[in-house]
């Protein structure tokens, strides 16, 4: 994901607690709440020479609930609930938070995807391979669907392995 496609989905996503988002897609987003939280401190301090901080505070409470919604499909990504969020409140554990942020996300479906996700991404697919119907092409075809996705990351070597073997049994090869 991209730092302008990272940007549209976490506001399109305002207050979306729901599904996952992927590490780009987080740290794309923070880096622009950062950007935006620097412009808006050069603003205030150009307008109130007094340090008010008027326009940095309102630009915090706009980005506030989407920083939190992206932080909890992160955290969704990762298999964990969002409100582990809150153990950044805490100086001591703020490094685990970090940590979980940074960790690369879970393989295949995981509790907290959506049905909408499942329609928008190939990744998420559902991985059920077809049942058979005994005649060698359906097979052959089956097989070429396992590798591709295989290849996409949707099942894993092991996965695609321990399926070959089923196939190569029913088939009595």
């Amino acid at each position: 994901m991209t730092f302008g496609e990272s940007i549209t989905t976490c506001m399109a996503k305002y207050a979306t607690f729901s599904g996952r988002a992927s590490r780009s897609e987080f740290w794309w987003f923070y880096l622009f709440l950062l950007g935006f939280s620097w412009i808006a401190s050069l603003v205030d301090s150009y307008v109130y020479e007094n340090d008010i901080g008027l326009f940095n505070a309102i630009s915090q409470l706009v980005f506030l609930l989407p920083q939190i919604a992206v932080g909890a499909r992160r955290y969704h990504d990762i298999n964990k609930s969002g409100w582990w969020q809150l153990l950044g409140l805490t100086i001591i554990l703020l490094p685990l938070t970090i940590y979980w942020y940074a960790k690369k996300s879970d393989s295949g479906r995981n509790r907290y995807d959506t049905d909408e996700e499942l329609s928008e991404s190939d990744e998420d697919a559902v991985t059920e391979v077809p049942a058979p119907t005994g005649l060698v092409s359906d097979h052959l075809t089956t097989l070429e669907k396992l590798h591709e996705m295989k290849e996409k990351g949707i099942i894993t070597e092991q996965e695609f392995l321990v399926k070959k073997e089923e196939l190569l049994r029913q088939t009595g090869v």
